[in-house]
């Protein structure tokens, strides 16, 4: 009688055990975390467009600090620097106290070259776009002012 009720309590402690896998197997937060590690391992190959996906994923279930920073620095990587830029001030949004200061320093001063590095990048397109703008008036005017050849061999003015 005591063997069968030892051994009713280690089956019933089995099925508990068993459950709770399942359970916690099954949870928003195990699935983000498969997902993360899975991403994590993309990453570490160089797919940085399949490790984005899986942190994408992976927030998607489960919002978490740690993903928004993976997030950010996969961005950052493949050169997409105004995407990092939004995920990286979300990360410092949620990371507030619980993510370590000098991971949370080194976001900050990220954040702040990227906005300095996307500003340089604006600003020398507006100076090509404006420097374009003005060689394509010169040349117009010049153009007018050139004479063109009639095929009889007299010269026309373009006339302008």
């Amino acid at each position: 009688m005591k063997i069968k009720r030892t051994l009713s309590s280690l089956a019933a402690i089995l099925v508990l055990v068993i459950i709770s896998d399942v359970s916690v197997a099954d949870t928003p937060r195990h699935r983000a975390r498969v997902l993360f590690k899975e991403g994590n391992a993309l990453y570490l190959k160089g797919d940085y467009e399949g490790a984005l996906s899986r942190y994408k994923a992976a927030r998607a279930t489960f919002s978490n600090y740690k993903i928004d920073l993976n997030i950010a620095n996969t961005l950052d990587d493949l050169g997409r620097h105004a995407e990092a830029i939004e995920e990286f001030k979300k990360f410092l949004h949620k990371a507030d106290s619980r993510a370590p200061k000098e991971i949370v320093n080194k976001a900050r001063a990220r954040v702040m070259a990227l906005e300095q590095r996307l500003e340089k990048e604006r600003l020398a397109r507006d100076a090509a776009a404006a420097a374009a703008g003005r060689s394509s008036k010169v040349s117009r005017t010049r153009a007018k002012a050139l004479p063109v050849k009639d095929p009889g061999g007299g010269a026309v003015s373009r006339g302008g």
